[in-house]
């Protein structure tokens, strides 16, 4: 196999892998809030903690990301990950105590870095030129667009079928018979280039040009988390039935899936800045939108401008990591612009459901959001590309 073809096997992978284990268990978690809630008896603000925590140790494992992708081959922590993932959210499917829920979506977020965006920011970064790294990345990460979309309407349907309990165990072995397979036979890391140099800083934290980095990344993925996961509870406090939101919540994941490949290729040809201002700009217009979602004619620019902006919170990272900071730190700078935009991740469900639990209402957070989506491109068009 040639190594123009390899690489792209190693993007298409990506695909495969973030529609299936990331968009099984977060594009697809906002369908089990009313279902596991009400059957079990917890509060919305108290089951989305879950959430929460899974961002938050998604974070973690994003910051250990580049130390252990140097340390252990990064093929074999992959296989780890794929194995125990589905194993693990299989087993939420027969208890009904909060507290495990906490633990199994910890064990979860902790390892879902390495089948997910972490790990194909390295592989990508490695196997690609800058010439076609964005395209390369929308493709690999427009997976959780598509895997969203059907997995949406498939997760919908088996809830209301079959209870939740059903549908993770379903959802389960999708993982399983997916993920394993792909980790095994398609990934192949380029050892000519692999990771970082060996006289990289160990960390990226204190290293000049990330700081700000890690800023946009908590900007972005707090603003558009406040969007993307909250869109089928929103409409249904709107009057739109359950299968509504969930098929707008599918369509969102549509053209989630598009956005990303768009948006890779505005990397490609328009370069950061002017990439990132356009796509704040359609985002704060879907933010708008979703202040007003009682008017359907204004869901299709909800869908759109969610769409982008949650597509700067996976596509962007390995542009702006390039773009921001020398090339020898890049998997650590990576790494950390992930953990920071799961920082911001982590904090707006539950910022958004303590909200919806005090004021029934989440229209103050999309306020927040179009705030958001107003510093972050103002912050890159400041700040110069670095030396690399």
């Amino acid at each position: 196999m040639s190594k123009k073809l390899r690489a792209w096997m190693i993007a298409i992978s990506g695909t495969v892998m973030t529609g299936t284990i990331y968009a099984a268990i977060v594009n697809c978690f906002s369908l089990f809030i009313i279902p596991i809630c009400s059957e079990n008896n917890f509060t919305r603000g108290a089951f989305n903690i879950s959430l929460t925590l899974l961002y938050c140790a998604y974070m973690v494992g994003s910051v250990m990301s580049g130390k252990l992708f140097r340390k252990y081959d990064l093929k074999k922590l992959m296989v780890l990950s794929a194995i125990l993932i589905p194993l693990l959210f299989l087993s939420l499917s027969i208890t009904n105590s909060l507290l495990i829920f906490y633990i199994v979506f910890i064990l979860i977020g902790f390892m879902m870095p390495y089948v997910s965006f972490a790990s194909y920011s390295v592989l990508i970064h490695d196997w690609f030129e800058d010439s076609n790294e964005g395209t390369a990345v929308g493709i690999a990460f427009m997976g959780s667009g598509i895997g969203g979309m059907i997995l949406n309407v498939l997760t919908a349907h088996w809830i209301d079928t079959y209870g939740y309990q059903s549908a993770i165990r379903f959802l389960s072995i999708l993982l399983l018979v997916v993920a394993i397979p792909v980790t095994l036979f398609l990934v192949k890391p380029n050892h000519e280039n692999y990771g970082v140099k060996k006289d990289g800083s160990s960390s990226a934290l204190f290293i000049p040009g990330t700081g700000r980095l890690m800023l946009i990344a908590f900007l972005i993925g707090f603003g558009i988390t406040i969007m993307s996961q909250t869109m089928p509870p929103h409409l249904c406090d709107k009057g739109y039935s359950t299968m509504y939101a969930a098929s707008m919540n599918s369509i969102f994941m549509l053209g989630l899936c598009f956005a990303k490949l768009i948006m890779g290729r505005m990397y490609d040809k328009l370069k950061s800045v002017k990439t990132i201002i356009i796509s704040c700009a359609i985002g704060i217009v879907g933010a708008l939108s979703y202040l007003f979602a009682a008017y359907q004619i204004l869901h299709p620019t909800m869908i759109i401008g969610a769409a982008m902006a949650t597509a700067l919170g996976s596509v962007s990272y390995p542009v702006l990591a390039r773009y921001l900071c020398k090339a020898e730190i890049f998997a650590s700078a990576s790494g950390n612009a992930s953990a920071f935009n799961f920082l911001g991740s982590a904090l707006a469900p539950f910022f958004m459901n303590v909200l919806y639990d005090y004021s029934g209402s989440y229209s103050f957070g999309y306020v927040v959001s179009i705030v958001m989506l107003t510093i972050v491109p103002i912050i890159v068009a400041k700040t110069k590309r670095a030396n690399t």
